[in-house]
């Protein structure tokens, strides 16, 4: 079981200590800054643009998704049972809120410039 704690006042350290001297031995404890992960709305605006994009190429949103992740973040080749595959270095999942509105941008932009595709077009013509 994996758990994360935001804490902001001295009440929840106090209650985060709490929990962690009922915990069992061994267990792991990471500690950082807190990291605000993309936002679902900004998620619903990369997949309508995807969305967008694939009935203007023909390829899937999944298949979109992958290429622009394999486009703003680089790839990496792996071989699994003999089977060479270039996937992208990060995942858009995994993305703190300002680095995928960096990514959101970049795929907005190269779908407006490549494809003349965006969102609220339909609104322009």
């Amino acid at each position: 079981m994996s758990k994360s704690f935001h804490i902001e006042d001295d009440l929840q350290r106090q209650r985060l200590m709490q929990f962690l001297a009922k915990r069992e031995l061994p267990f792991q404890v990471e500690v950082g800054e807190i990291r605000e992960q993309r936002t679902l709305p900004q998620n619903a605006r990369l997949w309508a643009l995807h969305q967008l994009a694939a009935k203007e190429t023909g390829y899937a949103p999944d298949e979109l998704h992958e290429l622009m992740l394999c486009k703003f973040f680089g790839t990496k080749e792996v071989e699994l049972g003999g089977i060479r595959r270039t996937v992208p270095l990060k995942r858009s999942s995994t993305r703190d809120k300002a680095e995928f509105r960096d990514f959101l941008d970049s795929v907005e932009n190269f779908y407006a410039s490549e494809l003349g595709v965006w969102l609220g077009q339909e609104e322009a013509a």
